[in-house]
C-alpha cells in the first residue's frame, strides 16, 4: 500500500511537471514578440527657418529589443540635413535629434521606419517673404512693375530654386523662373527692366518684364507667390513657399503656404502706391520703397 502511494504521488508530480512545461510554452507562444513600431513622430517647430536648428523626437509604442531598434529616415537632402539612419538603445522607447534647415521650401515629409513600421512627418522651412508688390504705376503697367522679396534668414538663398507665379483665378497667370542670390537678411526686387519716378527709381537685382504682367488685385485678390521648383506634391497639392494676396476676397480658394484657403490681407492700393508688407498677416497700402529693406 505504501508502493502504492509513492507511485502514485511520483505520477501526480510529473503530471504538475508537464502541466508547469506547457504553461510555459504558451505563456511563449501568447507573449508579445511583434517588433517595436513608431507611435509618434514630431518636431519642436512645423515651420522653422533657414540656418535654425530643429528639434525632432520619435517615440516607439514599446520599449527597444535588446539589440536596439534601428530607424531609418527619408529626408530630402536639398532643404534639411538630418540623419538617414539612427538606434534607440534597448530598454528605451524613444530618440531625439537635430536637423538642420538649409533653405526655405514649400511643405514636405521626412518619412521614418522602424522594420515595417512607417511614419512621415511634415515640415515645411520659411524665411523668404514676399514683402512689397507694384502691380499698378501710375500710367502704364508694362515694364515697370515690381516684387520685392526678404531674405529674413541667416544665409544666402539662392532663387535658381525657386519661380515667381501669379493670378486670381490661379497662380498660373504670370509663371517665370527666379535668377539670382539674396544675402542673408537682404532684399531683392525684380521686375521692370524700366526704372522710373513712375515706379519709384528701384535699383533692380534682377530686371525682368513680367509677361503677362501682374494683374491688380480687386474684388477676386490676385495671389503674388513664391514656389519650390523641386517641391513633390504633399497629400497631392503643391502649396507656395509664401504668398501675398491683394484684394477683396479669395473665391477662387487660392492656398497659401500652409495648404489651407489664404485669406487676403491686402487691399487693393490705389495706382502709384506698392502693397507692402507689415508683418505674418497685415500689409498697407505704401509710397513705393522698392530699395528699403527693412
Amino acid at each position: 500500500m505504501r508502493a502504492l502511494s509513492l507511485f502514485a504521488l511520483s505520477a501526480c508530480s510529473k503530471m504538475l511537471g508537464a502541466m508547469d512545461d506547457v504553461q510555459l510554452l504558451d505563456a511563449a507562444v501568447d507573449g508579445d514578440t511583434t517588433p517595436p513600431a513608431i507611435a509618434d513622430f514630431s518636431s519642436s517647430r512645423s515651420v522653422p527657418v533657414a540656418g535654425e536648428t530643429l528639434s525632432i523626437t520619435l517615440t516607439l509604442d514599446k520599449a527597444a529589443p535588446e539589440s536596439g531598434q534601428m530607424i531609418t529616415l527619408d529626408v530630402d537632402p536639398d532643404v534639411i540635413a538630418a540623419p538617414v539612419q539612427l538606434t534607440i538603445p534597448a530598454a528605451e522607447s524613444s530618440t531625439r535629434f537635430d536637423a538642420y534647415p538649409l533653405r526655405p521650401s514649400a511643405r514636405f515629409t521626412i518619412r521614418a521606419h522602424a522594420g515595417e513600421s512607417t511614419k512621415e512627418l511634415e515640415l515645411r522651412i520659411g524665411g523668404l517673404e514676399v514683402a512689397e508688390v507694384l502691380a499698378d504705376p501710375a500710367g502704364a503697367d508694362d515694364r515697370l512693375q515690381w516684387v520685392k522679396l526678404h531674405n529674413r534668414t541667416s544665409l544666402p538663398i539662392d532663387l535658381l530654386n525657386y519661380r515667381l507665379k501669379a493670378g486670381q483665378a490661379s497662380y498660373n497667370f504670370t509663371d517665370m523662373v527666379l535668377v539670382g542670390v539674396i544675402p542673408a537678411g537682404g532684399c531683392f526686387v525684380f521686375g521692370g527692366p524700366v526704372v522710373s519716378a513712375l515706379n519709384g527709381d528701384p535699383t533692380f537685382s534682377y530686371a525682368v518684364d513680367f509677361t503677362p504682367d501682374l494683374p491688380h488685385g480687386g474684388t477676386q485678390a490676385t495671389g503674388v507667390a513664391v514656389f519650390d521648383r523641386n517641391a513633390a506634391p504633399v497629400n497631392g497639392v503643391v502649396t507656395p513657399v509664401d504668398t501675398m494676396l491683394i484684394g477683396r476676397s479669395n473665391a477662387a480658394q487660392l492656398l497659401g503656404p500652409d495648404a489651407e484657403i489664404a485669406t487676403p490681407y491686402c487691399g487693393t492700393p490705389i495706382a502709384g502706391t506698392s502693397a507692402l508688407r507689415t508683418g505674418g498677416s497685415t500689409c498697407v497700402q505704401a509710397q513705393l520703397q522698392p530699395n528699403v529693406c527693412n
